[in-house]
């Protein structure tokens, strides 16, 4: 029997929209997160990127258009060839309909952590949704920031331009290279943190693992800093009455307020707000966590003489 013309397109216009739809549901699979959030980044994403409108535009359409054909032409459209194509493009329908929304974290990792009495508190929000154009975005920044301090790999360069250690260096969170001049400014810019990370291995070597950024906090405004939102984990810590004295060697003690300030350091009730960008040292904590599991630390208690 002579096969209706009008049959053959809606066939083939169902066979090209599944096909279309599947290529959109492998390069779902395949394609990779931009550079700088490949590996460590701390989200876990549905399957979803900007193949969705491809599959879910064009290969929807094509499949809607061959039904129609099929079914205007009063063909036998339970055939066993258009049955088995039917039968693929509904899964290809499946899997692109469920996955056809933003890029979504897991967890919503622009919280605030907050530490008291040395005890810290980590809660994370609800699932958080973003655009592929966020995550590009961000990724442009953090290879701005990786390529401004690669230099500083050479720990002695950062001393040069005014980073110096401040505190112990800590397992999870390396030693603190704070540059003052920065700090003072109270800016964000991402081609100038202001703390760079480091970890104080056996040998007293410092390796450079991440970066970081200070900026002012208001008492009681826990509205983090807009900067790599909606993914980064800007913290903050809260102090015991009356608060501590920010000395210039960056130790820490409880002191009075003008006490501390007629004697040249600075009084925290509360901390700046903090991020840690963990740009060389992988992190599956996630690439702005707080801590870093696998970053060593030399608490100088341990080296002590008898």
């Amino acid at each position: 029997m002579k096969q209706n013309p009008i049959s053959v397109y809606g066939y083939t216009s169902i066979m090209v929209g599944a096909i279309i739809e599947l290529i959109g549901l492998i390069s779902d699979a395949v394609l990779p997160l931009p550079g700088n959030l490949r590996s460590g980044q701390g989200l876990e994403l549905i399957q979803s990127n900007p193949g969705h409108m491809l599959f879910i535009g064009v290969g929807f359409s094509l499949i809607v258009i061959g039904l129609w054909l099929c079914i205007s032409s009063r063909s036998m459209i339970f055939h066993w060839k258009s049955g088995a194509v039917l039968t693929v493009a509904s899964i290809a329908m499946a899997f692109s309909i469920r996955n056809a929304v933003p890029i979504q974290s897991a967890h919503n990792q622009g919280h605030t952590e907050a530490v008291n009495k040395n005890e810290i508190t980590h809660t994370h929000g609800n699932e958080i949704k973003m655009s592929w154009g966020q995550l590009q975005e961000i990724d442009e920044m953090l290879g701005n920031t990786k390529a401004a301090t690669e230099k500083y790999m050479d720990v002695s360069l950062a001393m040069a331009d005014g980073y110096m250690q401040e505190g112990p260096s800590r397992p999870g969170q390396g030693a603190h290279f704070i540059n003052r001049k920065i700090l003072d400014a109270g800016v964000f810019d991402p081609t100038h943190p202001t703390f760079l990370l480091y970890e104080h291995k056996p040998d007293w070597s410092f390796e450079l693992v991440g970066v970081g950024w200070l900026l002012p906090k208001n008492l009681e405004d826990d509205t983090p800093p807009p900067y790599f939102a909606p993914i980064a984990a800007w913290h903050y810590h809260e102090y015991s009455p009356p608060g501590i004295c920010i000395w210039k060697d960056g130790t820490t003690n409880p002191y009075d307020e003008t006490a501390c300030t007629n004697a040249g350091g600075k009084f925290w009730r509360e901390s700046p707000w903090m991020l840690h960008a963990w740009l060389f040292r992988e992190n599956l904590e996630g690439i702005f966590s707080l801590m870093n599991s696998s970053v060593g630390g030399i608490q100088y208690e341990d080296f002590s003489s008898d």
